[in-house]
């Protein structure tokens, strides 16, 4: 019997559950395991991020990997360059513009 699951509402239990793996031996992990967390934490949906803080085992490791690797999993930077192309594309089509004013 197959059974659909709905990623959006559900996330991904499978990768949830390699991830609290990861984040009970933090910060013993080795360079490719590190790896593997941040990845995670810069593309999880956020119902898997989410639903990861709610095991209290290992929040004072989430709390600790979120602090040490701020910038590494932030994901502000992704909108930046989206408002910078954005703002250049208004800029060249004002310009492409005014001689037709």
């Amino acid at each position: 019997m197959t059974v659909a699951v709905n990623f959006a509402r559900e996330g991904n239990p499978e990768n949830r559950i390699r991830i609290a793996e990861l984040l009970t031996r933090y910060p013993q992990l080795d360079d490719g395991e590190m790896r593997e967390l941040i990845h995670f934490y810069r593309t999880a949906p956020a119902i898997d991020t989410a639903l990861l803080t709610c095991d209290e085992s290992i929040g004072a490791q989430i709390a600790a990997f979120q602090s040490e690797f701020r910038t590494q999993i932030s994901r502000g930077g992704d909108a930046s360059l989206a408002l910078l192309v954005y703002g250049v594309f208004a800029a060249a089509l004002a310009f492409a513009m005014v001689p037709h004013l």
